[in-house]
């Protein structure tokens, strides 16, 4: 039995009445309840909604921010102590149902459930154990090698380990380990035996062996033979390694090569420098940036990114869409020629795909900041860049050439150490109209809202300013429809707040 504590918390109503359809007003109601978190503490935080329960949970993570240096002043000797908290929403008010310390030999964590029942499971002394919420104690699940060994007292231990491979509810094992990947697929919450497949993971060192670093190939989800079972695919030397997935959820073990024909075609990895110890090479280079169903036929579809670099002026990105076709042989390939090709100027900060209309196709939205002499001028005078939203909408099949969408975002930006602000630019129904709207950030106080349409311009013109205390990285925000009334709450981390540190749940009326 664990003992709940009700919590204080303020509550804000805001009314606003700033944007206009013809001769009516609309007004956008919405509350603001807090949750106190623990100060200079990392935090995450996950929805444990579903079926299961009849309230709102969410699962907290607290971990200490302590460096090397400190922990060396403060003389400890353990890593700190990092906590697992579990609200509960009831009757309006949100209480402490569960808090509890996260063995120190718990190495990572992530969420594993299925539609009705979501708990916390976490890597410990080459073990998966799960969380039980109505006693608080870690219950075995699986064994595991992985290659994560070994903790980082500065970094949030959640990573992921858990998704649905075989698309039947329940959540299955995914991690990579020295000798391939491990895999085990659940069935009705019990796991079966484990297998590893696809390769080995990639060694890099620095100066001596101290530093040694390794990096596994990301696994991607296809379904190469076209039978509606999800297949493991990897990318390596332009080309995917195929491993398919048999009727009872396991893989074949020996692969079978997928070839796009796109050999010059580099992996998901790239990193582009701001600042004074930028080292970016000039030249192009060719990158895996998704494999996306974005035209919603069911069959996946390749994006490669092309990075064009001509000095810190020069930046240019080419976004080229392979549409995902039924070969002769009934498997998975990809058309010889870009069926899209979408070019944008200066550094992408971000791009997602995502479904704004709900037709089953996704849109493409992209963050850029286009660098000029201009920009760093205004860098240099006002701290403050222009970013771009720019939102490609497809018509039949294909993209459009241009943008359906373009806002204009201006954001703080530091010249001396390359720091820039990226403003978080989100899809949520907060209407409960059944359309996703566009939430656009401005600074740390103000949240554009857009409003959902049914026309080309897929939103409004003019938006709705709220004025919101909004967390100052995009990592802060989180979108989920708590309480299952069609409309999204936003979540937001807010550890920087100017008071004590807080969770702020936006409901929205």
């Amino acid at each position: 039995m664990h003992e709940k504590i009700k919590l204080i918390f303020f509550k804000t109503t805001w009314l606003l009445a700033l944007l206009s359809f013809s001769t009516a007003a609309l007004n956008l109601e919405f509350t603001v309840k807090t949750i106190p978190v623990s100060s200079k503490h990392s935090i995450d935080v996950v929805s444990l909604n579903g079926e299961k329960y009849n309230s709102d949970k969410l699962l907290i993570i607290e971990t200490p921010s302590i460096d090397e240096r400190e922990s060396q002043l403060l003389n400890l000797q353990d890593e700190p102590e990092r906590n697992v908290k579990i609200f509960t929403k009831r009757d309006e008010s949100w209480f402490l149902e569960l808090s509890k310390a996260l063995p120190s030999s718990m190495d990572l964590v992530d969420v594993i459930g299925t539609s009705e029942n979501k708990s916390l499971a976490g890597l410990q002394d080459g073990k998966i154990m799960r969380l039980n919420i109505e006693s608080g104690m870690f219950e075995y699940l699986l064994s595991s090698s992985s290659m994560f060994v070994g903790r980082n007292w500065t970094s949030s231990p959640k990573t992921q380990m858990f998704l649905d491979l075989n698309e039947d509810g329940y959540d299955d094992f995914l991690m990579p380990s020295f000798s391939g990947w491990e895999v085990a697929v659940s069935k009705n919450g019990e796991f079966k035996s484990l297998q590893t497949i696809g390769p080995l993971p990639r060694m890099s060192y620095r100066d001596n062996v101290e530093y040694v670093g390794y990096r596994s190939n990301s696994p991607f989800l296809i379904d190469y033979n076209i039978d509606e079972m999800s297949d493991l695919a990897f990318w390596i030397n332009g080309k995917f390694s195929v491993y398919l997935q048999k009727i009872d959820g396991s893989f074949n073990e020996d692969p079978i090569a997928l070839d796009p024909k796109q050999n010059d075609v580099l992996g998901d990895y790239f990193q582009i420098d701001l600042g004074e110890n930028a080292d970016n090479r000039e030249g192009t280079s060719r990158l895996l940036d998704g494999v996306e169903d974005v035209d919603g036929d069911g069959l996946k579809d390749l994006i490669l990114k092309n990075i064009k670099a001509e000095g810190i002026f020069g930046w240019e990105s080419q976004y080229e869409i392979y549409r995902g076709i039924n070969d002769n042989n009934g498997l998975l390939g990809f058309e010889s020629a870009a069926s899209s090709t979408i070019k944008t100027r200066g550094y992408q900060l971000s791009n997602d795909y995502s479904d704004l209309t709900g037709d089953g196709k996704q849109e493409f939205v992209i963050t850029s900041v286009d660098v000029g002499i201009g920009t760093i001028i205004k860098a240099l005078l006002t701290r403050s860049v222009s970013t771009d939203v720019s939102i490609y909408k497809m018509a039949g099949q294909v993209f459009e050439d241009r943008p359906s969408i373009s806002k204009s975002v201006s954001v703080s930006f530091d010249f001396s150490n390359g720091e820039l602000f990226v403003p978080a630019v989100l899809s949520a129904d907060i209407n409960g109209d059944g359309l996703k709207d566009l939430l656009v950030q401005r600074g740390t106080d103000t949240l554009l809202v857009y409003l959902a349409e049914k026309s080309s311009q897929l939103f409004s013109k003019k938006a709705i300013r709220l004025k919101l205390e909004l967390p100052k990285s995009r990592d802060g925000f989180i979108i989920e429809d708590l309480n299952s009334d069609g409309r999204d709450e936003l979540i937001l981390l807010l550890t920087h707040s100017l008071g004590d540190p807080h969770i702020s749940i936006i409901n929205f009326d």
